[in-house]
């Protein structure tokens, strides 16, 4: 028995796996170290802090930030993690720290530099990417080959110094540390970490460059088979075999190949002609075909004792069933239809001496009439004459009519200059894609945050009879100053416990306690962190003021303290303020969803929609919809949609989908290119014809 390559049954996401794994075991040592170097400074800052203030706060910040270290270590990890998952799902582009605003695809000239800190985050890049500039580019080829032929630029690989670095930083996001501290922290992860990169680099090479090698011969063998459309192979057989029941008479001379393409070029012409009179005017598929057969008799006085070639004659007609699909299929906006409408002559003249225009995927005039069959992002939907897009595939049609001869060069050059007027557009739009998801992100955390907030504050006055005014102070003001602390700073931290803490603290001190006295000074104590909680909220001088007086009347009043009360001005309090009321935790409302069946298919469906995917809504008695999905809430799992400019339309839950699926109010908009999904169709059709006879 024949023992199999083990490497053989490698795929790309194994290796992708593998690397990541390596990867994050390298990067633990490099940490560890990193945190090490970090202990010896707190040490020397703990010896001079007895000297010097500035040294003790120093001191202070570092030990601050070692005791942290699990929590960065788990931050740091994780966003290497989404840097790869960012990297399996296709996304190449990405912002691995949201609040630096550094993308992996800007130039340096292109980053800000006002910004102290990210100069010096750059300069670690540039440093790092110069002394690993040898693995960076081996491992930027494997990326390139997992990421499928995808050329990918060094800051778009998930281990660059360009992820490291910004891991670095995201980790420290919550940490409260002065510019000359975090000075220290990047001086330090730079001789650490980014030094020792290089070495990883290498090991990681030394480790993947067998599995590598071996997926790249196995990709390569694939990969002629994946640019050939197997639906045109599949029509040319059926072709072959309605030729075998029609016993189609072989005996005739052929018409020259010369002479077809001559014809197409006065049918071009004529049509170019009768447009200058009538813009509207198209010639249909079985107008070509008439007028086709009396140019050639025109041309050749023996005609009838020749007919077109067998070949030719299949790709004729393969042309023009490949038009009529385009004149049927809906998801073409109309004004595209109109543009794709007049290249059926063109295609004819390029498929009957160019065949790899059906068999290969990649033939610049076929990804050229897909790319001019739907409107790129960042180009409104609402097209028109004016319309940038519209008025660009024009302009290139018009290039395309004048041809007499066929140059694949003039298509190729055709195909670029359309990436590139779609790339500009593009830009614009991943700008605000960029926002759109920061503003989402944004949102997201705020009401993950006033939900832990709310159950914080139900958790602690649970059960618990209070003051009327208690109550609704925590309730009404103090809840907004939780929601603010616990946004800027770890629900862990000093900042945050403090104000946890005022919670239990104000809700013994409202209570009369015969076998515990609160003291005045308990009590101010406690006012003073009320009203440093107050001015987090942005309240002005004299309602902090009034507030802060208010708190200390009533507890003072609370705890008898008459004869301190009276430092406290004379502060009318309300009647109501004193009435004792039981809270109780709010009663969850149960939502009743409709039963679904585990396996509905409308469920699976939108579960299945990811990152790029495009929806078409049918709204009643409105205009169709487009909407690509932006993002999806990793929180949540909610879907932002937008449309082709980028603007945010809404958000949706999987069910909300679903429940648009099923009632056919939505549709999933079709991925496939033109070409692609056009001979598939066709090959169907064919087929059933074929089984018909």
């Amino acid at each position: 028995m024949k023992k199999t390559n083990p490497t053989k049954k490698k795929t790309k996401e194994d290796l992708l796996l593998q690397i990541n794994l390596l990867f994050t075991k390298q990067m633990e040592g490099a940490l560890t170290a990193f945190f090490d170097s970090l202990k010896g400074i707190s040490f020397v800052f703990e010896q001079n802090e007895k000297n010097d203030y500035k040294q003790s706060l120093n001191y202070e910040s570092i030990k601050g930030f070692v005791s942290n270290q699990e929590r960065i270590r788990s931050l740091f990890f994780s966003s290497l993690d989404s840097a790869f998952k960012y990297f399996k799902q296709k996304e190449y582009n990405f912002f691995i720290n949201e609040n630096l605003s550094i993308s992996n695809y800007q130039k340096i000239d292109e980053i800000p530099q006002d910004n102290h800190e990210v100069e010096i985050i750059m300069m670690l890049i540039d440093k790092a990417e110069k002394n690993s500039e040898k693995c960076m580019h081996i491992l930027t080829n494997i990326f390139s080959e997992i990421a499928s032929d995808k050329v990918l630029n060094t800051n778009q690989v998930p281990l660059s110094p360009f992820v490291v670095i910004n891991s670095l930083v995201s980790s420290m996001e919550n940490l409260d540390l002065s510019t000359g501290i975090r000075m220290i922290v990047y001086n330090s992860f730079d001789v650490t970490v980014m030094d020792k990169l290089n070495a990883i680099y290498l090991e990681i090479v030394k480790h993947v460059s067998k599995t590598a090698e071996a997926l790249s011969v196995i990709a390569h063998e694939h990969k002629s088979q994946q640019l050939k459309d197997k639906n045109y192979t599949a029509i040319t057989r059926i072709f072959s075999k309605f030729h075998l029941l029609k016993k189609t008479n072989p005996t005739k001379k052929n018409v020259a190949l010369k002479t077809i393409l001559h014809v197409i070029n006065i049918l071009q012409a004529n049509v170019i002609n009768k447009q200058k009179k009538d813009a509207n005017y198209l010639i249909s598929s079985n107008e070509i075909k008439t007028l086709l057969i009396q140019g050639i008799q025109k041309l050749e006085n023996k005609a009838p004792q020749k007919s077109i070639a067998q070949l030719d004659s299949d790709t004729i007609s393969l042309v023009a069933m490949l038009f009529k699909y385009i004149k049927k299929d809906n998801s073409i906006a109309y004004p595209l239809k109109s543009i794709l409408l007049n290249l059926e002559l063109p295609l004819m003249k390029v498929a009957l001496q160019d065949k790899e225009v059906f068999i290969n995927k990649t033939h610049s005039f076929r990804v050229l009439i897909n790319k001019m069959s739907f409107v790129p992002e960042g180009f409104s939907d609402e097209l028109n004459d004016n319309h940038k897009f519209i008025l660009k595939l024009n302009e290139i049609l018009s290039v395309i009519l004048i041809q007499k001869s066929y140059n694949i060069q003039l298509y190729d050059n055709l195909l670029s200059e359309l990436d590139q007027f779609i790339l500009k557009m593009k830009k614009r739009f991943n700008l605000i894609q960029k926002r759109l998801k920061e503003k989402a992100v944004g949102l997201e955390k705020i009401a993950q945050v006033k939900d832990r907030v709310a159950e914080i504050l139900e958790n602690k006055m649970h059960d618990v009879y209070m003051p009327v005014y208690i109550r609704d102070l925590l309730i009404n003001t103090w809840k907004n100053v939780l929601v603010l602390e616990f946004l800027r700073h770890p629900e862990s931290s000093k900042a945050c416990q403090s104000k946890v803490e005022f919670v239990e603290l104000v809700l013994k001190y409202s209570q009369v306690n015969k076998n515990e006295t609160i003291t005045f000074e308990e009590i101010e104590k406690l006012v003073k962190v009320f009203s440093d909680g107050l001015s987090l909220v942005a309240f002005n001088a004299k309602d902090l003021s009034d507030k802060n007086i208010e708190l200390m009347a009533f507890l003072a009043k609370t705890q008898g303290h008459k004869d301190k009360a009276a430092k406290v001005k004379k502060f009318k309090l309300n009647k109501n303020y004193h009435n004792l009321v039981l809270y109780l935790k709010p009663e969850k409302k149960e939502i009743h969803k409709e039963k679904t069946s585990i396996h509905d298919y409308f469920l699976k469906k939108a579960a299945a929609l990811k990152v790029g995917d495009w929806l078409e809504f049918l709204p009643k008695d409105a205009k169709k919809i487009r909407a690509k999905i932006s993002w999806i809430s990793p929180i949540t799992g909610r879907y932002l949609l937008v449309n082709s400019d980028g603007i945010r339309l809404s958000d949706k839950s999987p069910e909300e989908i679903a429940e648009a699926f099923r009632d056919k109010k939505c549709n999933q908009l079709q991925t496939k290119p033109l070409f692609d999904r056009a001979l598939l169709e066709i090959a169907k059709e064919m087929q059933k014809t074929l089984k018909g006879h």
